[in-house]
This record gives structure tokens, C-alpha cells and sequence, in this order.
């Protein structure tokens, strides 16, 4: 009975934490910071891309996306082949960026 409770409150926490994030930490300022010394290029329907922008949680919308489905020629213009791609500081690389990753190369401080 015990290891079924347990089982039971286990997976209700995993089921809140996939609907909320369980983000513990505010990333508006480090989000700021990265979109104010990068831009992340995304797609609309890319699974990696969706993977990048949930490390934000609700602070994605202080970066600066741009989205090559709906600015192709932005896209073009920089020579996005590969998404998700990141331009820091006029350095492009491409796939999925750790936070701590993202504040090593822009020099934006992670919350606490």
C-alpha cells in the first residue's frame, strides 16, 4: 500500500512538472541578457526548437527569436541552415544550448 502511495505521488509530481516546468527560478533577467547579445533562429514545428525554448519557460519572450518559417529571408540573409541555431555576439552555431552553456558565451549571469 505504501509503495503504492508513493508511486502515486510520484507521478502526480511529474505530471504538474510537465504542464508547469517546475521552473524554481525567475529567468527574466538572464533572458533579457541573452536576447540583448543573441538571436535564437527556430522553426515552427521543430521538436529541437521547442526543446531550446522550454529551458526559458516563461521568460522565453525575452529573447530574441527569430522564426524561419514566418522570416525566411532573415534567415537566408544570415546563412541559417540548421535550426535550432544561435548567433552570439556574430558567433553562429547550431543545436540545442545548456543555460549554463548560454551564460558561459554571452556572459549573462544565472539566477541563483
Amino acid at each position: 500500500m505504501n509503495k503504492l502511495l508513493i508511486l502515486a505521488f510520484i507521478a502526480s509530481i511529474l505530471l504538474v512538472c510537465g504542464f508547469s516546468g517546475c521552473t524554481t527560478k525567475n529567468l527574466d533577467s538572464f533572458a533579457s541578457c541573452v536576447g540583448s547579445k543573441a538571436i535564437l533562429y527556430v522553426q515552427e514545428g521543430c521538436p529541437h526548437c521547442a526543446d531550446q525554448e522550454k529551458l526559458f519557460g516563461d521568460s522565453l519572450s525575452k529573447l530574441n527569436i527569430i522564426d524561419c518559417k514566418y522570416q525566411p529571408d532573415k534567415c537566408v540573409a544570415e546563412g541559417i541552415q540548421y535550426i535550432p541555431a544561435w548567433d552570439i555576439n556574430g558567433n553562429k552555431s547550431t543545436g540545442v544550448k545548456s543555460l549554463e552553456e548560454l551564460s558561459k558565451e554571452t556572459g549573462c549571469a544565472l539566477p541563483e
